[in-house]
């Protein structure tokens, strides 16, 4: 698909603004135009014509949504299809009627493509191209993807290579990890048999270790009795002194309400009603009183007004008479002026009679003579015309004169096409290359700048940029290298660090277990306890014999009960440790217990040898980097370092390329204003650096010059023209004396059978006089009506206005129109007093309701107080306020007395209320304090007391309990190390298995990576070759690192270049080319639309511009191309490539 036209009809900036793309064998257009021109705004334009408008466009700042429309016309394989699109939620393609049509055509063209897809493949601008190629070289998107498979496939081989690695090191590696399972087996082995060497049974000690336990358990046991019994006399003060202040406060309040037995308590709405109440009386009494004083005010006032209903009764007949004055006054003052013009009219009538010729009878009809005049004015048209002709034809003879002197008098100018080439030439720099210039050299000293500043960031190191050029450094795989080697063994600290302390914890925790676990289920263990009961019971008369405190009877019998009694005690042991699961699992906590101290210890001893690893590598490191000169830092350091060296080189190839852009366009600049100098004859004047001088002078000697030149054909032009008008003059001369010869034959047949002598030329006075006396006729005729009908009017108005006032009995007046001034003035007069005695009627009734409403209200509310009266006993209504006050009073110490006591209760420890007042009744408390403190500090102490026995009671419960655990310790732990040494052997026959698939796999790659080349890369190689001038050779992609690696390829083959180390425009190159290769493979496979590209080589320089636009030439043999740009230089250099008749170009404005 192509687009033949693009119409961006209203979107944006842009207003019928219509592209067109002609086709080429090399389809590539050039889309040109400054800043703000609009560039962006049509690329847009382009994605929402194809996949429709989004539901948001920011495009709509001049036109609002259902205006914006673009249109296209499309081309494909012979078809053509013309659309539009405008902004809709549904049919939102319309054609040229903005009726709606199918998408299908269009879809058919789009191939599957989305909005997404299509800007990610085919449309790309300096941001898109780099961020697409950082994840192509990331492998972060398909392309990348692609790009590393080495065009087998190989992505997928490389991750289970990676992952059979992966298996592998799980299993066993030179450096042990506790994550390894064969390091995990050997070191369980390890604990085994150190299990077996420590495990034995101990019967020694056992007596003694219970006593120990008794004496300390019976010690701890008066210690906490002692302690309640403080805790709870503490408790006892502390509640007597909680509640003591609210008791008294009781006590004062019940005082307060008994000395105001005799008050009455009203409710709260009650007191709330009557202080209502009252208000409401008092202003009813106030609004009352000042009605009645706005009432006796009004009635005054109305008093002082007269009415006058006669002249009121009289109402239509004086306004008729007012309406009717002003007309009769100007007709009778018009009267006298009419009869004047009928006397004057009168008299012209006998005067035009006697100039027309109809004093001696001879009248011409209404037909002849309107025949006459349209002759008479025909013959005056015509001869105006025939003098017009003659004057025109003068006039032209004059003018032919002169121009022909003026042609004979002209000098040729000679051939300005130099000058014009020159303008052209500089014209095509631009308007603001002025500007430009002077913008380059700030880029210049900017870039300086930005060069001192980075090198000023580089504070470890001190030198000029070509210095830190040739620093050496190490790369990047080196500092990965250090980086990963330094993390690995502080994360090797960090987790054997933190691998003891957990199992330090886990230690203390499987001991806190062991102490907590009973002995099992089999045998409880307080059938054990019975049993060394016994034994105890019968050896103490045996140690009171021994010891002299007493004798036995039976010492035989005695010693044979104690021996069957010890006997029985051990057989029950025995049988509960052999039997019982509990006995088990404390066996298993044991081992456990002995396995993790064993491996904390190991983890501490791995921390030290990481610890000294970590000292090798930085001695190292700080060496290499001594070597090559570089400050001592880490390899984190180093890495910020190399971006500041680099971004510090960047600004030295950003402050080369400024100059040699500069350079460029002030060498343009220089040879436009040579040529212009030169194409003036100014060779011998001064120096001039700004082009805006001289091109002006070339402009306006353009434009002189050209101005002659147009001059001259105009006047050869006019001069033709004037020989044509003369010719069409005589034409026109001849056929109006044509005319005239018939209109007087037509004259003199009008004229037959009358006395009238008329003269055609001159007839137009008498034709006029005999229309102007039947005009004076009629205006005579008018005249005197007018006069009759003013006379009977005045006549009419003068008996009107004298019964009016014959009904009023109205005093008489010099004339009519004075009666009827004071008629209308008396009329006035009376509609006011009307009026305000109406408004005076209406307030008076206001305020009488008013009146009566405060009456009402004042009623209402003094027999609203009356029950409450009755109720306190009070005959006064202004004593209630006091009354009220007192029953408030009384109730708040009430409410008071309530809360107190819920107070009371609350803190009293849910005893009684009565017990708690009679608590704080019988207590001293001002020696409650000093008790309190007391108790505090025996109980202080006996925390302590109980802490120590509590820890000695527990060291006891330790001590005989590892007693009883210790006789299945070597068994268990046998076992144990039989199992490690299975998982040893089965572990490392997987480590083996696992190894050999590495391998294998490994060689396989390479064998298959040597026999195929990936197609994109070839494509992209060569690229990359012709858009670097071969300053690389070609890209290869590098797998035997952890992930695949995209390197440039020197000229000579010999070394390779990261992208990292590339400069910022060959990186753009690298990555325009991958996007390059990936996007012909995607036309080849048969989805062919344009590539938009927008000013992809502002990183070039010309030459490589140039050959950029080559390649982008080559692409658009396969499928068009639309490259927009805001540099002119670009516009020239494709120019260069395509040549003359291939280049197409496009102006944005």
């Amino acid at each position: 698909m192509r687009f033949s036209k693009l119409h961006l009809e209203k979107y944006g900036r842009f207003e019928n603004c219509e592209l067109e793309f002609p086709a080429r064998a090399a389809d590539i257009h050039i889309i040109s135009g400054g800043n703000e021109a609009g560039k962006s705004t049509s690329r847009s334009g382009v994605s929402d014509l194809l996949f429709g408008f989004p539901v948001r466009s920011p495009y709509n700042f001049r036109f609002d949504y259902p205006m914006l429309r673009i249109g296209a016309v499309v081309e494909e394989g012979g078809r053509v299809l013309a659309f539009r699109r405008r902004k809709a939620a549904s049919n939102s393609l319309v054609d040229a009627a903005d009726n709606p049509i199918a998408e299908s055509d269009l879809l058919a063209m789009l191939r599957g493509q989305t909005r997404e897809t299509f800007q990610l493949s085919f449309s790309l601008d300096q941001e898109a191209l780099r961020n697409g190629g950082r994840a192509m070289v990331s492998a972060r998107d398909n392309v990348g993807q692609a790009l590393f498979a080495a065009g087998s496939g190989m992505v997928r081989v490389s991750d289970e290579l990676k992952r059979l690695q992966d298996e592998a090191e799980a299993i066993w590696g030179p450096r042990a990890k506790q994550s390894r399972t064969y390091t995990r087996a050997e070191r369980e082995l390890e604990v085994a048999l150190r299990a077996i060497r420590d495990g034995s049974l101990r019967p020694k000690a056992w007596k003694d270790a219970r006593d120990a336990l008794d004496a300390a358990k019976e010690h701890l046991d008066a210690i906490e009795k002692q302690r309640s019994q403080l805790i709870g006399e503490r408790q006892l003060t502390d509640r007597t002194r909680r509640v003591a202040g609210n008791v008294q406060l009781r006590e004062s309040l019940l005082r307060q309400l008994s000395e105001a037995a005799d008050v009455v308590e009203l409710a709260p709405a009650i007191e709330a009603a009557v202080l209502s109440s009252m208000e409401a009386a008092n202003a009813a009494s106030r609004a009352k009183a000042a009605a009645e004083r706005l009432l006796v005010e009004i009635n005054d006032r109305r008093g002082q007004q007269v009415p006058d209903p006669a002249v009121l009764a009289e109402v239509e007949a004086i306004e008729d008479l007012v309406a009717a004055s002003g007309a009769v006054a100007k007709g009778l003052k018009d009267v006298v002026d009419l009869r004047d013009n009928r006397d004057a009219v009168s008299r012209k009538l006998d005067a035009l009679q006697a100039d027309a010729g109809t004093a001696s009878g001879t009248i011409l009809s209404a037909e002849t003579v309107e025949g006459l005049r349209k002759l008479s004015a025909a013959h005056a048209a015509d001869v105006a015309a025939l003098q017009q002709i003659r004057s025109q034809q003068e006039e032209l003879e004059l003018r032919r004169d002169r121009l022909e002197a003026k042609l004979a008098a002209e000098t040729d100018d000679g051939d300005p096409s130099a000058l014009i080439i020159a303008v052209d030439a500089a014209r095509k720099l631009g308007a603001d290359v002025d500007d430009r210039c002077s913008a380059l050299r700030r880029a210049v000293a900017r870039a300086g700048t930005t060069l001192k500043t980075a090198l000023a960031r580089l504070s470890l190191w001190t030198g000029d940029a070509d210095g830190l050029a040739r620093l050496g450094v190490p790369s990047s795989e080196e500092i990965e290298r250090a980086k990963l080697a330094w993390d690995r063994e502080r994360e090797a600290i960090a987790a054997d660090d933190k691998t003891a302390r957990r199992l330090d914890g886990e230690v203390a925790q499987l001991t806190l277990q062991i102490e907590a676990v009973g002995t099992g289920a089999g045998i409880s263990h307080q059938q054990l306890l019975d049993s060394r009961s016994d034994r105890t019971a019968k050896w103490r008369p045996i140690r009171a014999h021994l010891c002299d405190e007493g004798a036995l009877d039976d010492p035989a019998a005695q010693a044979a009960m104690f021996e069957g009694a010890v006997t029985s005690a051990d057989d029950l042991a025995d049988h509960r440790f052999a039997l019982a699961e509990a006995s088990a699992r404390l066996v298993g906590l044991e081992a456990d217990r002995a396995q993790r101290a064993k491996a904390a210890e190991q983890a501490r001893s791995d921390k030290m040898a990481a610890a000294e690893r970590l000292a090798v590598l930085q001695d190292a490191w700080q060496t290499r980097l001594q070597a090559i000169g570089l400050p001592d830092l880490d390899p984190v350091q180093i890495g910020t370092f190399l971006e500041l060296r680099t971004a510090a080189l960047g600004a030295k190839d950003d402050l080369d390329t400024a100059e040699a852009e500069a350079d460029h366009i002030e060498s343009r600049r220089a040879t436009a204003i040579a040529a212009l100098v030169h194409a003036m004859g100014e060779v011998g004047s001064p120096d001039v650096s700004e082009i805006a001088s001289p091109l002006a002078r070339a402009e306006r000697a353009r434009s002189a010059v050209e101005a002659r030149s147009a001059q001259r054909k105009a006047n050869r032009e006019s001069l033709a023209q004037i020989g044509d008008d003369l010719a069409a003059l005589g034409r026109r001369q001849e056929t109006i004396r044509a005319k005239a010869a018939l209109r007087s034959q037509a004259w003199d047949t009008l004229l037959t059978g009358t006395d009238l002598m008329l003269d055609i030329a001159t007839a137009g006075a008498r034709l006029s006089a005999f229309d102007a006396v039947r005009q004076a006729k009629e205006v005579l005729s008018g005249l005197n009506e007018r006069i009759d009908g003013i006379t009977q009017d005045a006549e009419r108005f003068h008996e009107d206005v004298a019964a009016v006032s014959e009904r009023l009995e109205a005093d008489t007046a010099p004339d009519d129109a004075e009666l009827v001034k004071r008629l209308r003035a008396r009329l006035e007069k009376a509609n006011a007093t009307a009026r305000v005695l109406a408004e005076q009627d209406k307030d008076r009734a206001a305020r009488q309701k008013e009146i009566d409403e405060a009456s009402a209200k004042h009623a209402a509310a003094t027999e609203a107080l009356l029950p409450v009266m009755e109720q306190v006993a009070c005959d006064d209504p202004l004593k209630l306020p006091e009354v009220i006050a007192r029953s408030s009073a009384r109730r708040e110490k009430r409410e008071n007395l309530a809360r107190v006591e819920e107070a009371i209760l609350r803190d009293g420890d849910g005893k009684p209320l009565y017990d708690l007042v009679a608590l704080v009744m019988a207590a001293d408390l001002d020696s409650l304090t000093v008790r309190s403190e007391e108790i505090e500090r025996q109980i202080n102490d006996l925390n302590t007391q109980a802490s120590n026995a509590a820890a000695a009671n527990g060291e006891a419960n330790r001590a005989f309990a590892d007693l009883e655990r210790a006789t299945t310790a070597a068994p268990d732990a046998a076992f144990d190390a039989e199992q490690a040494r299975a998982e040893m052997a089965t572990q490392a026959e997987a480590y083996i298995l696992k190894r050999t698939q590495a391998l294998t796999l490994r060689w396989a790659i390479e064998r298959y990576r040597e026999r195929h080349q990936n197609p994109l890369v070839t494509r992209a190689s060569k690229i990359f070759s012709t858009l670097t001038l071969a300053r690389y050779s070609g890209l290869r992609v590098d797998l035997d690192e952890a992930s695949p690696r995209l390197l440039g390829i020197s000229e000579d083959g010999r070394n390779a270049v990261e992208v990292d180390a590339m400069s910022e425009g060959t990186t753009d190159q690298l990555f325009l080319s991958l996007r390059l290769a990936a996007i012909e493979q995607t036309v080849d496979a048969g989805i062919r639309l344009p590539f938009i590209a927008d000013d992809l080589f502002v990183n070039f320089d010309d030459d490589r511009a140039r050959a950029g636009f080559q390649v982008l030439a080559d692409l658009a043999r396969k499928t068009q191309v639309l490259f927009f740009t805001h540099h002119a230089h670009l516009a020239d250099i494709a120019k260069s490539v395509l040549g003359d008749e291939a280049y197409s170009e496009c102006r944005l404005s």
